[in-house]
């Protein structure tokens, strides 16, 4: 299957995931490491895992670098913090895109098992509550990993209406 994917994935990446990247190619640390994705609830059917691994092989040098990505296919049964998706690659080649990859299974596999998309309204309301609880001080939306990357913008905006004074990717402030 062919995907869509932006020209570059850095403006729908968790801030702190970009600084870090930075840190560690100021310092020459380039560790090989292993991710294992799985989702906390369950059971359920797999989605999202095919645009994960295609996002992965659009934006990542890891396979070039000796890395390589296992995964589930998607459509079959998952049982409860079970790992779907493994990475094994440089961290660097890696770190900038965990907001996005998490984001397009997060929200494949909600609506794949009976969730429901994203309720704009709900969301700003839900932030306003939060924004009232916070009695003044300042909140971010951190959500970019929770929902498809090309959703981030809309779904910050809302958290923004509602009362939210930053978020944690370029595209969503």
């Amino acid at each position: 299957m062919a995907y869509t994917f932006p020209d570059n994935p850095q403006p729908y990446t968790d801030k702190y995931f970009l600084r870090a990247n930075e840190i560690l190619k100021a310092e020459g640390l380039n560790p090989f490491v292993r991710a294992q994705v799985f989702i906390r609830n369950g059971p359920g059917m797999t989605a999202g895992l095919d645009e994960a691994v295609a996002w992965l092989d659009c934006f990542s040098p890891l396979k070039e670098n000796g890395g390589r990505v296992l995964a589930l296919p998607d459509s079959v049964s998952f049982t409860p913090k079970e790992t779907q998706l493994v990475i094994e690659a440089r961290i660097q080649d890696i770190m900038d895109l965990e907001t996005t990859y998490l984001g397009i299974i997060s929200a494949a596999a909600t609506l794949a098992n009976g969730g429901k998309d994203v309720d704009l309204a709900q969301v700003e309301k839900n932030m306003r509550g939060v924004v009232e609880a916070a009695q003044g001080r300042p909140v971010s939306y951190f959500g970019a990993r929770h929902w498809r990357w090309d959703r981030d913008a809309e779904i910050a905006a809302a958290c923004f209406r509602g009362g939210a004074t930053s978020t944690s990717t370029d595209a969503g402030a």
